[in-house]
C-alpha cells in the first residue's frame, strides 16, 4: 500500500512539474525580451540626446550670429520644442522608465530565489554575483535617465522663462536686453550640452 502511494505521488509530481517548467520558461523569455527592448530603447535614447546636443550646438552658433534678436528669440522657440521631446522619453511613466524598472523588480526577486533552495555555496556565490552585476547596471541606467530628464526640464524652464522675458522686450524693443539674455542663454544651453554627454558617456548601458 505504502509503494502504491509513492507511485501515485511520484507520478502527480510528474505530472504538475511541466506547466511550472513552462510558466517559468514564459517569465524568462518575457523578461528577456524586456531586457533587449530596454538596451534597444536605451541606444535610441542615446542617439536622440546625441542629436539633440549637436541641435543645441547648432543653434546656439545661429543665435549667436544673428543680429536680429527677434530672429534669435524664434530660434529659441524651435530649440524649446526639441527638448520637449527629448524630456518626454525620459519621463517616470515612459517605456525606458517602465521597461527598466520591470527588469530590476525581476531581477531583484530572483535575487532573492537563490538562496530558498539549499544549493552549495559556490553555486550561490556565482548566481548572486551574476545578478547583482545587471541589478547595478540597470539601477545605473534608470540614474542616468533621472539624471538626463532634470537636466532637461531645467533647461527647459530656463528657455521657456527667458522666452517669455524675450517676448516681452520685444514689445518694448529693447534688443539691447535682448542680446545680453540670448548670450546668457547660449552659454547655459553649452553647459547643459556637455553635461548630457558626460551623463551619456559615463552610462554603462543594459
Amino acid at each position: 500500500m505504502a509503494s502504491k502511494l509513492l507511485i501515485i505521488a511520484f507520478a502527480a509530481c510528474t505530472v504538475l512539474a511541466p506547466p511550472a517548467l513552462a510558466q517559468t520558461a514564459g517569465d524568462d523569455a518575457s523578461v528577456g525580451g524586456a531586457k533587449e527592448e530596454l538596451k534597444s530603447k536605451w541606444g535610441d535614447l542615446q542617439r536622440e540626446v546625441g542629436d539633440l546636443r549637436g541641435k543645441i550646438t547648432s543653434y546656439s552658433q545661429q543665435i549667436g550670429e544673428l543680429s536680429d534678436p527677434k530672429t534669435s528669440r524664434a530660434k529659441v522657440a524651435e530649440l524649446q520644442v526639441d527638448i520637449g521631446q527629448a524630456l518626454a522619453a525620459t519621463l517616470d511613466q515612459g517605456e525606458i522608465a517602465s521597461l527598466g524598472q520591470k527588469v530590476l523588480d525581476t531581477d531583484k526577486a530572483w535575487l532573492a530565489d537563490i538562496y530558498k533552495h539549499g544549493w552549495p555555496p559556490e553555486r550561490i556565490a556565482m548566481l548572486e554575483g551574476k545578478f547583482k552585476s545587471t541589478i547595478e547596471k540597470t539601477q545605473h541606467t534608470l540614474d542616468d535617465l533621472a539624471q538626463i530628464r532634470k537636466e532637461l526640464a531645467a533647461t527647459l524652464r530656463r528657455i521657456q522663462s527667458d522666452g517669455d522675458y524675450l517676448e516681452a522686450l520685444a514689445r518694448v524693443q529693447q534688443s539691447e536686453e535682448m542680446a545680453r539674455v540670448l548670450q546668457s542663454l547660449l552659454h547655459d544651453l553649452q553647459t547643459t550640452s556637455d553635461n548630457l554627454k558626460s551623463i551619456v558617456d559615463d552610462a554603462p548601458g543594459v
